[in-house]
């Protein structure tokens, strides 16, 4: 997030449609992981994952489906002391994914990777 005289503008990252080059096969999601480097995930970052054009996850405080608990945290091997790895098992199926990070609160955050666990079925 970056102020500027007092007033915040929103941190959003979006990715583009992954389709993981097997652009025909329907991919059946298990995990999404995080290397991020966040002082306070459960109030300053919301997460939101597309299986095609349907939302599939949404962690934000508003969603009462989807449970901040469920996220796994992993030790990460980079450089920086304070990143980990974020994990997350998520069910979805889809020929592309999406994956999208917003932030509203001034703190600090950064994102130095993320990755999908998938398994591809074989086109019809």
């Amino acid at each position: 997030t970056y102020s500027d005289l007092g007033h915040k503008y929103q941190l959003r990252f979006e990715s583009k449609h992954h389709d993981f080059s097997t652009v025909y096969a329907a991919k059946k999601l298990k995990e999404l992981q995080l290397l991020a480097s966040v002082a306070d995930l459960d109030t300053s970052v919301e997460v939101y994952v597309y299986a095609d054009e349907t939302r599939i996850w949404n962690v934000a405080e508003t969603d009462t489906t989807s449970d901040r608990s469920m996220w796994t945290e992993g030790k990460s091997y980079y450089d920086n002391g304070t990143s980990q790895v974020y994990k997350l098992k998520i069910k979805g199926k889809g020929r592309t994914v999406k994956l999208v990070i917003t932030q509203t609160d001034d703190k600090p955050f950064s994102l130095y990777g993320y990755g999908f666990i998938f398994k591809t079925k074989s086109p019809r």
